[in-house]
């Protein structure tokens, strides 16, 4: 499976990483960046999580760049989906 997917994008791209900053923050993470691309950074029981995102029109794509070897990236996928559109 691949570390790279997206995420409709269903409301306006500021809130959904205002949304997400605070969410990923709360979980001891950071989220670097703007409407238009960045990084962000987690935890895990396992180990760090670290990924990439760019908006792109309707779509927000997201490629995983670190996960711990245990964590499925169905995992990391989910937990990431939730934060942008929890």
């Amino acid at each position: 499976m691949s570390n790279s997917f997206s995420i409709s994008v269903a409301t306006d791209p500021e809130q959904m990483l205002a949304h997400a900053r605070q969410k990923i923050e709360q979980g001891g993470g950071s989220l670097q960046g703007d409407s238009r691309q960045g990084n962000f950074s987690g935890k895990s029981l396992l180990g760090a999580i670290q990924g990439e995102y760019q908006f792109a029109g309707n779509e927000l794509k997201v490629k995983i760049t670190e996960k711990p070897a245990l964590v499925p990236i169905a995992k990391v996928k989910a937990g990431i989906e939730a934060f942008f559109t929890g």
